[in-house]
């Protein structure tokens, strides 16, 4: 207070007078330091939208490479084998491993233990389950039956269904 009634009396002013200045004061101050601190944020230039561009890119022809690929090793057609999300592209940590590949529709009878490991809450030991279980029964007669093999529950039955089917006996094996 010693002060505001200094700078009153050195300018003449009346105690109102000085509060104000005081506060436009504190306001000028307060405001030239938030301008300084957002001038230090540094703005996402072209460059860097270019750099993600490249990267999805780049991620999209690797997701389209492994459609065409599995479909090929599946024996059914691209169209069939489109993938039903697209996982959002982010620069990951150079010691991360690359995300796994979108969840594809696919037949039970004929997937590869690869191509059945893309299914959620499948990994490579409940897809080569899968695959001896469907070796050893000649097969499924509905995507339901998946359930049959150790380590998948109704849980895990729910979160694949969308991207199981069977297809429907021929008549060479309906009569086996």
């Amino acid at each position: 207070m010693r002060h505001l009634y200094a700078l009153q009396q050195r300018l003449a002013i009346t105690t109102p007078e000085a509060l104000t200045l005081v506060f436009i004061s504190v306001l000028v101050i307060g405001g030239s330091c938030v301008r300084f601190v957002q001038g230090q944020s540094v703005p996402f230039s072209a460059a860097d939208y270019a750099e993600l561009h490249a990267a999805f890119e780049a991620q999209t022809d690797t997701l389209r490479a492994e459609v065409a690929s599995d479909a090929a090793a599946d024996s059914t057609s691209i169209e069939e084998a489109r993938p039903v999300r697209v996982a959002a592209v982010t620069e990951a940590p150079p010691r991360r491993r690359a995300a796994t590949s979108a969840p594809v529709r696919m037949n039970l009878n004929t997937a590869s233990a690869r191509t059945l490991q893309r299914l959620p809450g499948v990994g490579p030991a409940i897809s080569a389950r899968i695959v001896d279980y469907r070796e050893a029964y000649g097969g499924f007669r509905h995507p339901r039956e998946v359930v049959r093999v150790k380590g998948i529950g109704p849980k895990t039955y729910e979160k694949m269904a969308p991207y199981l089917y069977v297809d429907e006996p021929t008549d060479e094996t309906e009569g086996e």
